[in-house]
């Protein structure tokens, strides 16, 4: 709520010269899934509603608040999704089943939130749902096409470090423009000390460029179809079918054909001894230059 995240609200305010509202919501386990998701949502579409359609809309969300404001995303109309320009995931919980690997291997307590709080708060926000209805809690395992463009933060010592990591994994399969920071020597809710511990403070500066360069694309290049390139089937199939452009930079598009490589392999589409696309191919597929 406002109290407590006020300082890091202030800090992002005054860090990247933005207007910066706190959603606040009804809490379990008195309010209980759906109620603050609901809420939530409805706040956002109503900022969307007032605000001036030239101005960037970036929605962020910290630990559970990460987990509310995916789903609250999801909730939105095709038309309100795409008025966002990009959603920040700060160490979010993702899985209730808590059968991940940093959930054994952070879960002792020993740097702050254990996987046995981590069970209760799931319990307590949801417990008519769990275990057969958990799907409906977490955006994993959703249909995430037209997702907003997604800043994936995880914490280097955080049970809930998988939870990005299945998170940025998920949005990269569904050809969402997402990108992936992780906090060295950090634990969860480290960013309530920003502006007061150094690392701290240099770690969540790697949010700027992403609030700061989170550009509303252009209608006609907001989707771009591409063609098959003209050479054997092997080679043009890590690059058929859509691929979604979110912003024009070129981080972005470098990033955007760095996961379609990446989910090619990982699907086992490319396999090992597969060659890649020359440049030409790849370029006129995709329609971006050689350089990226």
């Amino acid at each position: 709520n406002i109290e407590t995240h006020d300082s890091i609200a202030r800090w992002l305010a005054h860090e990247a010269q933005a207007s910066v509202a706190v959603i606040e919501y009804s809490l379990a386990p008195e309010h209980p899934f759906p109620q603050g998701l609901a809420e939530v949502a409805a706040v956002i579409s109503e900022i969307d509603a007032t605000l001036d359609k030239s101005r960037r809309l970036i929605v962020i969300g910290d630990s559970s608040g990460a987990n509310l404001a995916a789903m609250a995303i999801l909730r939105l109309s095709s038309e309100d999704r795409r008025r966002i320009d990009g959603f920040v995931s700060v160490y979010g919980p993702y899985a209730p089943a808590m059968d991940l690997s940093s959930h054994r291997v952070y879960g002792d307590g020993s740097f702050g939130l254990s996987a046995a709080e981590m069970q209760s708060c799931w319990s307590r926000y949801a417990s008519a749902m769990l275990p057969d209805r958990a799907g409906e809690l977490t955006p994993l395992g959703q249909d995430l096409k037209g997702f907003p463009a997604t800043l994936c933060i995880g914490a280097e010592y955080d049970v809930l470090l998988d939870d990005t990591l299945a998170l940025y994994s998920e949005l990269a399969a569904a050809q969402v423009d997402v990108s992936l920071s992780l906090w060295s020597g950090l634990t969860h809710g480290c960013l309530h000390y920003v502006g007061a511990v150094d690392s701290v403070t240099r770690a969540a500066r790697s949010m700027l460029p992403f609030i700061n360069a989170s550009v509303r694309p252009h209608p006609q290049t907001e989707s771009l179809g591409l063609k098959r390139a003209s050479t054997d089937a092997g080679r043009s199939a890590a690059f058929a079918g859509p691929l979604t452009q979110r912003a024009t930079n070129g981080a972005r598009r470098h990033t955007s054909v760095a996961h379609r490589l990446g989910v090619q392999i990982l699907r086992g589409e490319m396999k090992s001894g597969d060659s890649l696309p020359t440049e030409e191919d790849a370029s006129s597929a995709l329609g971006i230059s050689r350089t990226a």
